[in-house]
């Protein structure tokens, strides 16, 4: 079997910019190569591989002359591919390679669906999460609605949505999934959407996101995108589980106070600051 190596576009470096391409080895490992130019990227990768390799096809330009053959990527590849440029973009763990994988699965599921033009910015959505025997009562909001900030919150519970959209104030944790279309383009242009951006924050302060973030953002979307298919419930791990809650035990919910006779509802903002390092591309 081949290596396949695959570019992951430019990247914010401490120098300025580079080009990143990475192989992916028969055994499982990845090999990463940063270099001011793809061609001297590939070059240094070329150097640690056997002869046996595989290159997607836009960088056949400087793989044939090293010898790889070219070919198109499957979606489970592209896929990889998005994942890792916006792993190694955020500087997130090699372990949480799986979480951000399925956060990327189900956004790309989200966006086509456009539900900022059909949910009301005013309401949140209730789940029910059992971890390990513990319940928890999170709740969703979908973004977009005046236009910008297009994707999905998840907050501690809908009291908190509900202080936020009323005093722009929050308790608890807070984690999106917003769209930057200026971000890695090329890892996600090929999927048809924008790169995610993970934002996290505790009392309205950044703080750094979690494996756990991913996953209950990847999770929020996958019933977000479900619902329409009368799916109400999803696994996020061994005993862990996050669902709609049941019909009597809550409903969506809207915010409460009164407005002023003539006045227009106005979206308070998702967050307050960045925890993770927003990812960019040239």
């Amino acid at each position: 079997m081949p290596a396949l190596v695959l570019s992951l576009g430019s990247l914010d470096v401490a120098r300025g910019t580079a080009e990143a391409v990475v192989a992916l080895k028969p055994d499982g490992t990845i090999d990463l190569a940063i270099d001011a130019t793809l061609a001297e990227a590939a070059r240094q990768l070329a150097g640690r591989l056997d002869r046996d390799v595989v290159c997607e096809e836009p960088l056949a330009f400087v793989g044939r002359p090293l010898g790889w053959t070219a070919r198109a990527l499957t979606r489970d590849e592209l896929v990889f591919r998005a994942s890792l440029a916006l792993s190694i973009a955020s500087e997130f763990p090699p372990t949480w390679q799986d979480a951000l994988q399925r956060l990327i699965e189900a956004w790309c599921a989200f966006w086509p669906m456009a539900l900022w033009d059909q949910v009301p910015p005013e309401m949140a959505l209730p789940f029910e999460r059992v971890r390990q025997g513990r319940r928890s009562t999170p709740a969703t909001s979908v973004l977009g609605q005046s236009g910008r900030e297009f994707g999905v919150a998840v907050y501690d519970d809908a009291e908190d949505f509900h202080r936020l959209f009323d005093a722009g104030v929050m308790k608890g944790n807070n984690r999106s999934v917003l769209a930057d279309a200026g971000a890695l383009s090329n890892a996600f242009d090929p999927l048809g959407v924008p790169c995610p951006v993970v934002i996290t924050t505790k009392g309205m302060k950044p703080r750094k996101p979690t494996r756990d973030d991913l996953l209950l953002l990847a999770g929020s979307l996958e019933l977000l995108v479900g619902v329409v298919r009368g799916v109400t419930e999803t696994p996020l791990e061994a005993d862990d589980v996050l669902r709609f809650q049941r019909t009597g035990d809550a409903a969506p919910t809207q915010r409460r106070r009164a407005k002023a006779a003539g006045s227009t509802p106005r979206r308070k903002p998702a967050t307050t600051g960045r925890a993770a390092k927003k990812p960019r591309s040239r």
